[in-house]
């Protein structure tokens, strides 16, 4: 499991006139509930302990997102945490996170069809980490002009060897990995290269965007 999605719902009411929340948690790449639990009062030690249930029976995701960040770490953040250093983790400039989809919005990139898509401004010199994540129905290969891609993890777990890739083959439920170095100043187009995902007799849409190194 690799993002589960935490949340406290409050306002669930008996017939008896006691109000009550519920905490739940979904894995986001596989849409399982990994938490649903009611408790009385949506304090720091009930929901920390369903989180920490929750934990232990599946197992620690990759990330966790909440919008009740300290609700979840209120008990947990009492002594100062201690960070253990990945040590296949590769120091970077910038994280680019892209969701690829070809659902009911047609063929997009982070929820957008070009020319809506925001492009990626980045410094030269600077290295990226482009995390493809494809949550469509087909295969999308990106490909970026102009600067090679080093695929360095596939599915949350790092590569024995990294290597090279012009265009990154990124299959349905996949998620790849890349290390890109600007290295050469201009705007580099960044996109699907299956043709009807890209480009129509209208020109350029869909899975489109472009790298702007400064």
């Amino acid at each position: 499991m690799e993002l589960w999605q935490l949340d406290v719902m409050g306002g669930v009411k008996l017939k008896n006139g006691i109000q009550l929340s519920v905490v739940t948690g979904i894995d986001d790449h596989s849409r399982f509930c990994v938490i649903a639990k009611v408790i009385a009062r949506a304090t720091a030690r009930p929901v920390c302990d369903a989180l920490l249930e929750a934990l232990n029976t599946y197992g620690i995701p990759e990330q966790i997102l909440t919008d009740n960040g300290k609700v979840f770490t209120g008990r947990l953040g009492r002594k100062p945490a201690t960070t253990i250093p990945d040590a296949h983790d590769v120091p970077v400039d910038r994280d680019v996170t892209m969701i690829l989809n070809n659902g009911p919005l047609g063929f997009t990139l982070n929820g957008k069809g070009f020319p809506a898509t925001a492009p990626i401004v980045v410094n030269q010199g600077n290295t990226l980490r482009i995390r493809y994540m494809n949550e469509g129905l087909q295969v999308h290969p990106m490909h970026l002009h102009g600067v090679p891609q080093k695929v360095i993890a596939r599915d949350g777990h790092i590569l024995p060897t990294a290597h090279w890739e012009d265009t990154v083959l990124v299959a349905p439920g996949q998620r790849i990995d890349v290390l890109v170095k600007a290295t050469e100043p201009g705007t580099w187009a960044l996109h699907c290269h299956i043709l009807n995902h890209a480009e129509s007799e209208n020109g350029m849409f869909g899975m489109v965007t472009a790298m702007l190194v400064q």
